[in-house]
Order: C-alpha cells, then structure tokens, then sequence
C-alpha cells in the first residue's frame, strides 16, 4: 500500500477538475450544485486534501441525506471532520472527510 506524506502532491488541479465532473451531474439530482475550494483551485495542487462543496440549487430542493448516501456510493465511508475552524460556522449542514485513499473534504450547505 502506498503511504503519502505531507510534502508529496496528493490532489491536482487536473485531478480535482475531473472529480468534480464526475460527481457535478448526479449531485443536481439531490438538489445541489458542486464547487471546488481549497488549495486545489488556488494553488493548483494540495498535499493534504481535495475539498469540495456542494451548494444548494434552491432552498426548497436540497435532500442532504440522500446526497450522502449517494456520496458514500462513489467515495465509501465518511466522518465527521472536526476542525475547530468548521464546526463553528453553523451554514454548513454536514462537514465530512472521505478517504478513498486520497482524502476529500466535503461541505454542505
């Protein structure tokens, strides 16, 4: 099994482009857009994670709960991400961390 370190590129732009692709599509089916954040579209690259969030289309649609289980389909299991500089920001429904084996951080709002 392969081990990453924190100095070696774990997300590329390229790559995150391509995730979010794959997922931008079926997520509208649960009532939310996709958008990427994070080091990935600002840097380019990340060693640490590929954070995604998904925004609602419209406040009467979104079905967080079935998203997630969708989610959990393409990208396996999830927890919750406890970072004190999230947890706080009550916008947020769901802050979760998939690893598969490279880690996304995900965000609902």
């Amino acid at each position: 099994m392969i081990e990453f370190t924190y100095d070696q590129v774990m997300w590329t732009l390229e790559q995150g482009r391509a995730e979010i692709q794959r997922v931008q599509s079926p997520s509208r089916k649960f009532g939310y857009h996709v958008c990427l954040g994070g080091s990935v579209l600002n840097a380019g690259e990340s060693s640490k994670d590929l954070a995604v969030y998904f925004l609602p289309l419209d406040l009467k649609s979104p079905q967080p709960d079935r998203l997630l289980a969708w989610l959990a389909t393409m990208w396996g299991s999830y927890t919750p991400l406890n970072d004190p500089r999230y947890t706080q920001l009550a916008y947020y429904r769901h802050k979760l961390r998939f690893d598969i084996p490279k880690r996304i951080d995900v965000f609902v709002v």
